[in-house]
């Protein structure tokens, strides 16, 4: 999954957790480049069974916390893609 952030007066992600209380660990399950957010695939087929929903709250230095929902189905040769 990769999304785009619109920083404004934000500078930085503080934590990304999902709904199990798991803290995304930075260039293991995630990465972040400029304004690019990617939720790894490694990550994604850790915690999900498609068909699924996986909840991610993405908490910045400044501002609101962002409520991300990614849902998944099966790909070709049973992996996982992500929807949006």
């Amino acid at each position: 999954m990769v999304g785009t952030i619109t920083w404004g007066d934000t500078s930085s992600i503080l934590s990304i957790v999902d709904a199990s209380s798991y803290s995304l660990v930075e260039n293991t399950d995630y990465t972040l480049t400029g304004d690019t957010l990617t939720i790894l695939s490694t990550y994604l087929s850790g915690v999900a069974s498609p068909p699924s929903a996986i909840s991610l709250t993405v908490s910045f230095n400044i501002g609101d916390d962002y409520q991300a929902s990614i849902s998944t189905s099966s790909g070709i040769g049973g992996g996982v893609r992500p929807r949006f």
